[in-house]
Parts: structure tokens; C-alpha cells; sequence
């Protein structure tokens, strides 16, 4: 997967976007358009809440599967796109209400 190139596309279309980061399903950092500590920051975040989120989907329904996983904060939007060896996390800016 070519980074630069999904972060020019996603950038494209969405200017809020600020990360992409690619993550092993051992929670270690494929690849990234940020800095290494921050994408091990989100890396080491993302997992848990991800396995949290894929046993809640199983809990409800056993034949279905966590599809993808959008989380909100203040500032910041985390949209989790989880497969079995890796998962895509883009970080997108929150607009701000006026």
C-alpha cells in the first residue's frame, strides 16, 4: 500500500484528514503519513478499542463481523476500516461549531 499516495487521494476529497496510519494486527506500524511516535500512539489505542468494538458486534449478533469503527473525540475523528492481518485508521479533523 502506498501511503503517500491514499493520503493525496483522501486529502483530495477531505482536507481535514491529518493521519494514515497502517496497522499489523500485532498492533505494530505498517506504514504511516505521520511521525513513528505519534502512528505508535494511535496504533497502541486503536487495537483495544477495535477487539472491544468486534466482541461487542459478536456479542449481538455471532454471525456478524465488525465491518468498521468510527470514534469521535473533541478535535479529532478516528475511522478504523479493521480486516484480519491489518487494520486502516484515518484521522480527520472535528469541524468546530460556530
Amino acid at each position: 500500500m502506498d501511503v503517500k499516495r491514499a493520503m493525496d487521494r483522501l486529502g483530495k476529497d477531505n482536507p481535514t484528514v491529518r493521519a494514515l496510519v497502517v496497522v499489523a494486527a500485532d498492533g505494530s506500524v505498517v506504514e504511516t503519513s505521520v511521525s513513528p511516535e505519534l502512528a505508535k500512539c494511535y496504533a497502541q489505542h486503536v487495537g483495544p478499542l477495535t477487539d472491544l468494538a468486534r466482541s461487542f458486534v459478536r456479542d449481538r449478533d455471532p454471525q456478524d463481523s465488525l465491518r468498521f469503527l468510527r470514534v469521535r473525540a473533541r478535535r479529532h475523528e478516528l475511522l478504523v476500516a479493521p480486516s484480519d492481518g491489518f487494520s486502516l485508521v484515518v484521522v480527520q479533523d472535528v469541524p468546530t461549531e460556530e
